[in-house]
């Protein structure tokens, strides 16, 4: 939102636009959106304690907000951590077993060379 929002006030004042890749766009944008979220909390609490009347738009709208966020499944993350864990064991093995060969070859080399002098 932030960064429509300064690409919109930067045409309009007719200059380029703001760079909002920038560590301080990324945290403005994350404290607005915080700020979003703050809101919605408070008016959602509002009106489960029957001190504002719910509005069937806003419901319908934060309903379908949250329903389009993908669910996550606890048991893919957990066989996707366990892939990782085993690729990077399985790197950590060949790293080893070529250092291994590199060292054996290397004490080839030093025999062979010190029988060839």
């Amino acid at each position: 939102m932030q960064a429509r929002r300064a690409d919109r006030e930067s045409k309009a004042a007719g200059q380029g636009p703001k760079d909002v890749k920038t560590l301080d766009g990324f945290e403005g944008g994350l404290k607005e959106l915080l700020g979003l979220f703050r809101r919605i909390q408070e008016y959602v609490r509002a009106v489960q304690a029957g001190k504002v009347e719910g509005d069937m738009q806003v419901g319908r709208g934060l309903t379908q907000a949250l329903l389009t966020e993908p669910v996550i499944d606890v048991e893919a993350v957990e066989q996707l951590c366990a892939n990782s864990l085993q690729d990077a064991l399985m790197v950590v093995y060949l790293s080893n077993l070529t250092r291994a060969q590199i060292n054996i070859a290397e004490k080839i080399n030093q025999q062979f060379n010190a029988r060839a002098d």
